[in-house]
């Protein structure tokens, strides 16, 4: 699929759909913290404008509100959409496969326009969208590409070379000899994050073939599995054999960090989101070097965009991938929120 750097410049049909007159804050309803809750639902302005007079209504399914990063996704979406006047319906999945399920389904049955997933298993995810494509639904997907059925477009971030920026930065700062041993703590049921641990496999067998690359068990995007996988490979690999950590999520890290200071050991590490926290950790200095940052808000946005543009009858790449950009010391906000 084609590769596209993305502009978060308004596209053309918001000329056609949308009146910028109303905010989020006089449109929504309160925010559900409960798993599987409606969490937004943002009506059209008054003000009679082409996306009023369609009633456009989109349901949306993130991974899991757990993670900083679908909040800000979560965030731009309700804002693109409040500015548009269109009606956002949006799922916390929790992490759950069966929950987004139950609401693809429930959004079938309420007849929205279109359907947008961030799954959190890409293995099966071609039912929901094979559900949304028989009862002629677009169904989009952001940050997870799926395993099949017909999609119109995926946004999400160039996971692929956000790998290979960590494996850059890990040999031009930390492992300068290109020599030692990488553990790489994966989270293998998500393909956007195998990407991420393949793109630092392939860079640092082209660029340090003598680098040992090793992953151990998935954390799958659990910062407490984290923690106790990494306890286990302290263990079982020997902190003296681990000369650096890369981290497909910065949950992943910051649950490694917590079980190094646990046993007394102090091992570089580089995560991949660009969180605060992670930002946080990385401005004050300490094992975590350094940060691969997704552009959430982009991702959100763009989502968005694609799916106006589509139902207006325009044309949408079906493969956006965003770049991420890196955080380090010198760059990191201490006070980053």
């Amino acid at each position: 699929m084609k590769k596209v750097l993305v502009s978060l410049l308004a596209l053309t049909l918001v000329l056609a759909f949308a009146a910028c007159g109303q905010s989020a804050d006089s449109s929504s309803t309160p925010t559900s913290s409960k798993a599987g809750a409606t969490s937004e639902v943002l009506s059209a302005p008054e003000s009679g404008d082409a996306a009023a007079d369609q009633d456009i209504t989109i349901g949306v399914v993130v991974n899991s509100l757990e993670h900083v990063y679908f909040n800000r996704i979560k965030a731009a979406m309700e804002e693109t959409c409040a500015a548009k006047g269109i009606t956002l319906k949006l799922i916390d999945g929790a992490g759950d496969s069966a929950i987004q399920m139950s609401a693809v389904q429930d959004f079938i049955a309420d007849g929205v326009d279109a359907i947008a997933v961030a799954f959190c298993n890409t293995d099966g995810s071609s039912t929901m969208v094979e559900l949304a494509n028989d009862a002629g639904i677009p169904f989009f997907t952001f940050d997870v590409q799926a395993d099949g059925g017909e999609v119109v477009s995926c946004v999400h971030t160039d996971n692929y070379a956000g790998g290979q920026m960590a494996a850059q930065y890990c040999l031009e700062n930390i492992l300068t000899d290109k020599t030692g041993n990488c553990v790489i703590i994966p989270y293998d049921e998500v393909e956007s994050c195998r990407n991420r641990a393949q793109g630092f496999v392939d860079y640092m067998a082209e660029n340090a073939p003598d680098m040992n690359v090793q992953q151990i068990a998935s954390f799958s995007g659990n910062r407490e599995t984290a923690y106790k996988n990494f306890q286990d490979a302290l263990t079982s690999i020997g902190a003296e054999n681990i000369d650096f950590v890369f981290g497909v999520g910065d949950d992943a890290v910051l649950g490694a960090i917590t079980a190094c200071e646990e046993a007394g050991v102090e091992i570089p590490m580089i995560g991949l989101d660009g969180n605060p926290e992670a930002e946080q950790n990385v401005a004050k200095g300490g094992m975590f070097k350094a940060s691969v940052a997704q552009d959430a808000a982009g991702i959100g946005t763009t989502t968005i965009e694609n799916i106006l543009t589509y139902l207006g009858g325009g044309s949408v790449e079906p493969d956006v991938m965003i770049t991420p950009k890196m955080i380090t010391p010198e760059n990191a906000d201490p006070n980053a929120a």
